[in-house]
């Protein structure tokens, strides 16, 4: 799974698929070489979260808010995406930790985007709103 924005890089791809014979999930962690393609404020707000992630679900994970993704197909079977919008991440995640699947990380580069973010601060609040309110349930 990829954003169709050309900012992650789809040749990729065969490094998830051989990661994923070693975890059940795997996601392209973002290295941002010069800061000119995530502005500062955006950065801060994915670790800020990312963090969160990390302490609410004692995860190690460095990059929450990713839009590149591989699973197993076990781990699909039983998944019903409800989110909308930004917080489908914050849902991935935790219904892999909650269900006790081993998550891999690979580090992947951010280019450019093409066309302009949808991205809104508000989507931060709705993503730690996610992570801390799935926390608390079972």
């Amino acid at each position: 799974m990829l954003d169709a924005d050309s900012t992650y890089p789809a040749n990729e791809i065969p490094h998830f698929v051989d990661q994923l014979r070693l975890y059940d999930a795997v996601i392209g962690t973002r290295i941002l070489f010069d800061g000119q393609n995530i502005s500062a404020i955006n950065h801060l707000g994915n670790n800020f979260i990312t963090k969160n992630a990390q302490i609410l679900y004692n995860s190690q994970i460095n990059d929450l808010c990713t839009g590149m993704w591989g699973f197993n197909g076990h781990v699909l079977k039983d998944l019903n995406i409800k989110s909308h919008g930004f917080t489908l991440e914050a849902e991935l995640f935790v219904y892999l930790k909650k269900h006790g699947y081993r998550i891999g990380e690979i580090p992947i580069t951010y280019n450019r985007r093409i066309g302009d973010s949808k991205l809104r601060r508000i989507e931060a609040v709705k993503i730690l709103w996610y992570l801390w309110s799935r926390r608390l349930t079972p």
